[in-house]
């Protein structure tokens, strides 16, 4: 039986969705989000596919019911006959219908794995703007500070942030009352860091995956000296060759001496991360401190961390794609379902980027 993409889904598998397969068994459960008044006596089932395109576990479902939610939550346990080997498997979660028991249409198809992947790649990529952001408090806390708490230079500075202790008074010390609403993000940005690690977590068990991350200490020891990649080298010989106006020797000596430039920027800035390190860690401590309590929603973020998370949602698509297309065991058919998945939700974060909450000028 051959099936077909629905290109008007009546209804589509919600967020909170999975799997677990003991023995010759398969429990599933998802969140069904439908049309309620296009549910006509279509016949459902939540199907488990292979990497290869192979179905091994279906689990029927009859008719949906409407309950006046559009959101139908359904489980149960079903034979299963999963994939021989060890190795990892892209395993898909597959939402069909159809009628007179031929169901031979796919309403909506999930990719644990790539979820799980992009969930990780998000979790990290919200450590990495907690530590940023922290940063950045660091240096406009010393430019606000009075200029006798900045007298034994730099060093000093890092030593007295980083000897403060996370409590109640920490925004009255060295100038933090001027920044609290940066400190505020900081916050923000680490209780949001926290809820997209349970997120990753419950994806990897989902997708049968270990879940591997780091912490703020070991992300922070492991900033490098960030070198110069061919894409940006190549911009740096475009911009040689325009001052150069043809001359192809002092072109090679300008994007030498621009590269070369740029090079000891990147070095130099690793020393400077090195150096505030300490301070830094102490800043996520008290953010952290600020930050604790009830967890926050979304929409109670800042518009600009909203944004911040939603533009790194999108780079985490595309490196978690990038990633699977080095995987041996994904095969074109279910990478080319992948593509189509994640440039699909590329596509709406982008429209929502251009919304006119974020991009209210249009531009």
């Amino acid at each position: 039986m051959t099936l077909t993409r629905s290109s008007q889904p009546v209804a589509q598998l919600g967020s909170s969705h999975g799997y677990r397969l003991e023995g010759d068994l398969a429990f599933l459960n998802a969140e069904i989000l439908c049309d309620e008044a296009r549910l006509t006596g279509q016949e459902w089932a939540l199907q488990l596919c292979s990497d290869k395109g192979i179905k091994f576990a279906e689990l029927p479902l009859g008719l949906l019911n409407p309950n006046g939610t559009g959101c139908i939550l359904v489980n149960g346990s079903t034979y299963a006959l999963p994939p021989a080997g060890d190795g990892p498997h892209i395993v898909s979660m597959v939402l069909v219908s159809g009628f007179d028991g031929l169901l031979d249409t796919i309403e909506d198809i999930t990719h644990p794995t790539l979820k799980a992947m992009v969930l990780s790649s998000m979790e990290w990529s919200i450590k990495t703007q907690c530590i940023n952001q922290a940063r950045n408090v660091f240096y406009q806390v010393r430019k606000d500070a009075d200029d006798m708490v900045t007298e034994g230079g730099l060093s000093e500075f890092v030593n007295a942030i980083a000897g403060l202790e996370a409590n109640a008074q920490y925004n009255t010390d060295l100038g933090f009352a001027q920044n609290g609403s940066a400190i505020t993000k900081v916050a923000q940005l680490m209780q949001s860091a926290q809820q997209w690690y349970d997120k990753a977590e419950t994806a990897h068990g989902s997708a049968k995956m270990t879940f591997k991350c780091k912490t703020f200490e070991e992300l922070v020891a492991d900033e490098k000296v960030r070198l110069l990649d061919d894409n940006t080298k190549s911009k740096i010989s475009a911009y040689g060759s325009m001052i150069a106006r043809g001359d192809v020797t002092k072109q090679a000596l300008i994007t030498e001496a621009l590269i070369k430039q740029q090079q000891n920027n990147q070095i130099n800035q690793a020393k400077s991360r090195e150096l505030v390190a300490p301070a830094v860690m102490t800043i996520l401590g008290m953010a952290e401190y600020r930050g604790g309590g009830e967890e926050i929603e979304f929409y109670e973020l800042d518009t600009d961390v909203q944004k911040r998370l939603i533009s790194a949602a999108k780079g985490a698509v595309e490196r978690s794609m990038t990633t699977l297309a080095t995987w041996r065991g994904v095969s074109m058919k279910d990478y080319a379902d992948l593509l189509l998945d994640g440039f699909k939700a590329i596509e709406e974060l982008d429209a929502v980027l251009n919304s006119t909450k974020f991009n209210p000028t249009g531009s």
